[in-house]
């Protein structure tokens, strides 16, 4: 539809027909307007569609001294755990195999 529109407005070009000219411009916007809506790029603000948000919350933390830290630490790796730490760097590495806590 959209290569016979882009035609229909050569032709009309050609016969300085405006009318018909301006009517083949209109059909060529429409067109363009609702390969927009179909694929995403043309978002009305409060229209129609499913829309995908994201939302993830960062904690930071910020410690006063290394005793803080190291307790944060020992808390997150239950006591200092070898294991807790092996497991968490396995899972820091990618392998997601056995990721259930301790």
């Amino acid at each position: 539809m959209l290569d016979q529109a882009k035609d229909l407005v050569e032709a009309a070009k050609a016969q300085k027909n405006v009318r018909a000219a301006n009517g083949s411009l209109r059909t060529i916007l429409s067109c363009l307007e609702l390969i927009g809506k179909l694929t995403g790029e043309l978002v009305q603000p409060n229209g129609p569609g499913i829309r995908f948000t994201q939302q993830i919350q960062v904690n930071n933390y910020s410690c006063g001294d290394d005793y803080e830290l190291a307790t944060l630490i020992g808390e997150a790796t239950k006591g200092f755990s070898l294991d807790e730490f092996m497991r968490l760097k396995r899972l820091a590495n990618g392998d997601n195999s056995g990721t259930a806590a301790i």
